[in-house]
């Protein structure tokens, strides 16, 4: 009865994270397409056009704002959001695990008991109160944790810049490109680009988290 229990939340979660799959292959897919289109529209009106020189400045002249606002701006609001979103069904699904767990009584400790909030506060309750061992490397925690900081920047202070201690440590996820604005005396960075690989990274790692999870869910004899 406990695996069929757990089991049963392991395939709502491997049903949402599905969703999460093809959304980013369709986002993706938009994207690709709307550049392809761009370009088509280029070539179609520069085609006579002999002079390279004259060409490229056709293309700065008439398409290079385009361009730049489909390749940075619209791409990177597209990513950051979705970003945002995985983020938020992690924390979710953690909740309700904790939460679900919480109504057991399997120890006299709730999670309004801890000063943690979001996903720290989960992981305390479910690892250190309930004993469940989640088998992730400490490689990957690190990432968890910039993984939080990132999203923390891009809420609350994604106009302004990131130091070069914050950096240090963002710099450890893949997929995550950085402006550079060297000062005399220090040296600023801002978020450039989120790469084409960046979500689906990350919702591998989310992924990967919550497999280890509900087996250690599982060998404590933990129902939910």
């Amino acid at each position: 009865m406990i695996k069929k229990i757990t089991n049963w939340h392991r395939f709502s979660f491997n049903m949402q994270s599905e969703h999460f799959y093809n959304y980013i292959e369709t986002m993706e897919g938009s994207i690709e397409s709307h550049k392809n289109s761009l370009e088509k529209r280029f070539e179609e009106q520069s085609k006579d056009i002999k002079d390279p020189a004259i060409k490229q400045e056709f293309y700065e002249h008439a398409f290079l704002d385009d361009y730049h606002d489909l390749d940075k701006t619209y791409t990177l609001i597209l990513r950051k959001s979705l970003f945002i979103s995985l983020y938020s069904f992690m924390e979710s699904e953690l909740r309700s695990i904790a939460k679900n767990i919480e109504k057991q009584n399997l120890t006299n400790k709730k999670l309004a008991d801890f000063n943690d909030r979001g996903i720290y506060l989960y992981l305390v309750y479910l690892e250190k109160t309930n004993k469940i061992n989640i088998n992730i490397s400490k490689e990957n925690r690190k990432k968890f944790k910039e993984y939080n900081n990132l999203r923390n920047y891009f809420v609350h202070n994604d106009n302004n810049s990131i130091n070069q201690k914050q950096y240090d440590k963002l710099k450890i996820l893949p997929y995550l490109a950085f402006e550079k604005f060297p000062h005399k005396d220090y040296t600023n960075y801002q978020v450039e680009a989120l790469e084409k690989d960046f979500n689906p990274h990350y919702l591998n790692l989310i992924s990967l988290f919550f497999d280890e999870l509900f087996k250690g869910i599982e060998e404590s004899n933990i129902t939910l």
